[in-house]
């Protein structure tokens, strides 16, 4: 019989599920203690000492907590924006490169407890996330409860530009231009007169082109109805129905905060005169079969000034940090739109955009990785000092408090010892 099939004697599965019991009450004592501490201490209610979670300064190596998520299946799109373990393998050797300890966490529903007890001073995130539309938004918001500093953009970012036609009502709101859409969460739904075929049809809350492929391209309402029947059935959300843009598709990747560098653009050329090109799904996973990149992009003096204008603009109207890719399409009169923004764009050696992008404008892979990690660096920084500065304002008031205290118990003993002889006659 094999172990897993070996009876275990009352006595032995009753201590065994002691144990476990014990186990989990106190890791989850543990995790619930450190959400707690973290509280109280950005609230000022304690101190790092009074809660004996106080960490002395650490000179490098800075602790980095790495997150991801793994792709373990190359079976159709369910797991398209994980990740691959050669990518998690060429980022963490980066960070370790830089001098830094690379503490893996892996996204799963396990990451509350384990990140909470990891003991980390920053996290450099790439995780996409399990499911739902703010999936992407999952562990940066986890970051932010702990009080822990974290690489990319916030988790209302992400989750803006995740969700496409939320994320296209801001662009719309800061005046940049964006192909028509409509939501449609079912095929029955009645297609606004403003929309002209040809269209395009894809999940509204998905990246890596999932659910984009040759048939998203509609030109009657028949076809516009099963793309959307076949993307509400398959990916379990609303589909996002837009204008088809013709002309040349660019890509541009941007780094930085508040004053992003733009790297130069860079055009998907499709190897075969097809009528409508799209950079989809099957494109992408065989792209030296249908396409090549030029990079930077042939472009007029004009063009290129207003494409990274473009890019700029769409980054600081999603409020974006220190990385993110944009995509847009020229069509024939030269007026560009922006497809979608991507703020946490791939990192595959070799393979990925903004990887390409990097490579063409003389940035090595250690350089991409680290120029991504200044600002987290700045914040972990940045949040040290204040909690310095905040440490040693409770500890005057604690001071000031026990002065106040001593005095006070001064004079009531002064008071006393001048009540005494009245009291004594």
């Amino acid at each position: 019989m094999s172990r897993r099939g070996c009876a275990a004697s009352p006595a032995r599965r009753s201590a065994r599920w002691g144990c476990a019991t014990w186990r989990a009450w106190t890791t989850g004592n543990a995790t619930i203690a450190a959400v707690l501490n973290a509280a109280a201490l950005r609230s000022g209610l304690a101190t790092a000492s009074q809660l004996g979670v106080g960490r002395q300064r650490r000179a490098q190596p800075i602790r980095v907590g790495f997150t991801y998520n793994v792709k373990r299946s190359h079976d159709g799109d369910d797991e398209a924006e994980w990740d691959p373990p050669e990518t998690i393998i060429a980022i963490a050797n980066a960070l370790a490169r830089q001098g830094h300890i690379v503490v893996h966490l892996e996204a799963t529903p396990d990451l509350p407890r384990v990140l909470a007890e990891a003991d980390v001073d920053l996290i450099f995130n790439i995780a996409e996330g399990v499911e739902g539309r703010n999936r992407e938004a999952q562990v940066p918001a986890l970051c932010e409860l702990l009080g822990i500093p974290y690489t990319g953009s916030d988790s209302a970012t992400l989750a803006i530009a995740l969700d496409k036609a939320l994320g296209k009502k801001v662009l719309l709101q800061h005046d940049i231009l964006t192909p028509k859409f409509q939501v449609m969460e079912s095929a029955r739904e009645r297609l606004s007169p403003d929309m002209r075929f040809p269209l395009i049809v894809k999940p509204n809350a998905e990246g890596s082109s999932k659910g984009i492929g040759s048939t998203s391209v509609v030109d009657t309402e028949d076809e516009l109805r099963a793309a959307v029947k076949v993307c509400v059935e398959r990916y379990r959300q609303p589909a996002l129905v837009e204008e088809y843009i013709a002309g040349r598709e660019f890509t541009v990747g941007l780094l930085g905060d508040k004053r992003p560098r733009v790297l130069p653009p860079m055009e998907i050329k499709f190897k075969k005169d097809t009528k409508r090109p799209v950079y989809d799904f099957a494109v992408k996973q065989e792209w030296e079969e249908h396409v090549y990149y030029e990079c930077p992009a042939r472009l007029t003096e004009a063009e290129q000034k207003a494409m990274e204008k473009i890019a700029r603009a769409t980054f600081w109207a999603l409020d974006c940090r220190d990385v993110a890719r944009v995509d847009m399409r020229m069509d024939p009169d030269g007026r560009i739109y922006v497809l979608e923004v991507n703020p946490l764009p791939g990192l595959t050696p070799g393979y990925s955009d903004l990887v390409l992008i990097a490579q063409a404008a003389g940035m090595e892979y250690d350089q991409l990785i680290a120029e991504i990690m200044v600002g987290g660096l700045r914040r972990m920084k940045d949040k040290r000092r204040e909690e310095r500065e905040l440490e040693r304002e409770r500890e005057a008031q604690s001071k000031d408090l026990a002065k106040l205290a001593d005095k006070d118990k001064s004079e009531k003993k002064r008071t006393v010892a001048k009540l005494s002889p009245a009291a004594a006659a």
